[in-house]
């Protein structure tokens, strides 16, 4: 136990030996207790400190800067700053701010993703809206539209269906009947019909609006009609051949009627 007098405050410090004095009230120059002023020295100063109960609005300007919660909640989407549009839009980087359009929403109570327009791609192709018509690009697709003429297409290995206006186009666009197909290739049959082993039913029936049949091509390729006409549209079946005189005989219903 050590005592010592202190010539500032007239009064004995008590100090543990080989321990630190114990200033208490100062009352000479600050500048010459050197020992304390070096260690102030080393003390950060106070406008350069963040405290916790810190009010002052701070922005960092400079790497490893600290920066507040208020600063982190308005500028790096921590929680705080605002939406912008209205609710359901989905939020998007515009220049910086956020954006919100109403071509681009989202309904979570039922679960509705709505976009104006939408553009996918990727190695395969793009498939995209155009805010007409679904489109697709590539490696094969398909083309859905919702224009004045109902269009869906369906297309792989430059074959295409297309369906439109009610009606069914096989390599065929803007087909005019029901059904229409178009060969691609001279050498490619364009339609084939092939039975089942042992083919007792008809091949084809043809059918009236009541379902009665009018002709039938019958499991032996016999075509079967309730009549025929020729190509003037009269009826019956009208053929022409050359005879050995080289003259052109037209035969009608098995009747030679002309020849010339």
């Amino acid at each position: 136990m050590a005592w010592k007098f202190n010539p500032f405050t007239g009064k004995l410090d008590y100090f543990e030996a080989g321990g630190s004095t114990n200033w208490g009230d100062i009352g000479g120059t600050l500048s010459d207790q050197t020992d304390l002023q070096d260690a102030l020295d080393l003390k950060s100063d106070k406008t350069n400190v963040l405290e916790l109960d810190n009010t002052t609005a701070f922005t960092p300007d400079a790497d490893y800067e600290p920066a507040t919660k208020k600063y982190v909640d308005d500028n790096a989407g921590g929680g705080g700053g605002s939406a912008a549009g209205s609710d359901t839009q989905v939020q998007f980087n515009d220049n910086g701010d956020f954006g919100g359009d109403s071509a681009f929403t989202f309904d979570k109570a039922n679960e509705n993703f709505v976009a104006g327009k939408l553009d996918v791609r990727n190695s395969l192709g793009r498939m995209y809206y155009d805010g007409a018509e679904w489109f697709r690009d590539g490696a094969g697709g398909f083309t859905l539209g919702n224009s004045s003429a109902t269009l869906i297409q369906l297309q792989a290995l430059g074959v295409f269906v297309q369906f439109r206006n009610g009606n069914m186009g096989l390599n065929k666009s803007n087909p005019s009947a029901l059904f229409q197909a178009e060969s691609l290739s001279a050498s490619k049959v364009l339609f084939d019909l092939q039975a089942a082993a042992g083919q007792t039913a008809a091949l084809m029936n043809l059918k009236d609006s009541a379902g009665t049949t009018l002709a039938k091509i019958d499991s032996t390729g016999k075509v079967q009609a309730s009549g025929y006409k020729s190509a003037d549209d009269s009826e019956g079946v009208t053929t022409t051949f050359i005879n050995g005189d080289g003259d052109t005989v037209t035969v009608k219903n098995g009747l030679i009627t002309n020849i010339s």
